[in-house]
């Protein structure tokens, strides 16, 4: 499993943030997870010093309900959690063998 790490910035808004991801995806992510603890864009964290546990500094976000991936733009991620309007870690998990 890939374990990708990125930088939301703030929009100041709560609509849907289309973001471009450091890397091309041929299928859906496996899980989005919002790190809430971090949210110093200086400090890029790592798989480390990251535990993935729902409630414990990090939010696992529903796919569709929480952010979108389509095939047709595979390093597009539109995001909308209701956690966040940005300012935030990202941590993508995907199983994809042909991360670009």
């Amino acid at each position: 499993m890939n374990k990708i790490f990125f930088y939301i910035p703030e929009n100041g808004s709560n609509s849907r943030i289309e973001h471009e991801l450091p890397v091309s995806l041929s299928k859906r992510p496996t899980q989005l997870w919002s790190l809430y603890e971090n949210t110093n864009k200086k400090e890029k964290p790592s798989e480390e010093n990251v535990k993935l546990f729902h409630g414990k500094g990090a939010f696992l976000e529903d796919y569709v309900h929480d952010y979108d991936w389509d095939i047709s733009k595979p390093n597009i991620l539109r995001y909308y959690s209701r956690i966040t309007t940005g300012g935030i870690w990202i941590c993508l998990l995907t199983n994809d063998e042909n991360v670009l």
